[in-house]
């Protein structure tokens, strides 16, 4: 049980990290509420260089951290069932308005950067 104690902790760390990362990356482009505007132009050092919405990813790792420190089956699945589709649903939600306010140049991030899972998707 350590073992997977342990290695839920250090996930659940990494996925801080990179929410942290990425906040700090975002600046004054952060919102609570999704928002796009050409002011704060568009984000794509740090993490967002590698995935789209890497606060996503990291809130994931969070939770699955968690699940997996307390070995805890059904919180992983419910994680797995509702957490992810829920970031899934929002992140595609951003991407329509990105698109729709900063055009092309969001189309060429969008071909040359994953979503949320570097290399995949």
């Amino acid at each position: 049980m350590l073992p997977l104690a342990l290695s839920g902790c250090l996930l659940a760390l990494a996925g801080a990290t990179l929410v942290l990362r990425s906040r700090a990356e975002l600046g004054p482009a952060w919102s609570l509420v999704p928002k796009a505007d050409q002011g704060t132009g568009l984000v794509t050092t740090g993490p967002y260089r590698l995935v789209r919405h890497p606060i996503y990813l990291g809130l994931t790792l969070v939770a699955m951290g968690q699940a997996l420190a307390f070995g805890s089956w059904p919180a992983l699945s419910i994680v797995l069932s509702t957490i992810v589709p829920t970031f899934a649903w929002r992140a595609r939600a951003e991407e329509k308005l990105l698109s729709r306010t900063l055009g092309e140049r969001y189309g060429v991030y969008r071909q040359r950067t994953k979503m949320i899972i570097p290399h995949l998707l």
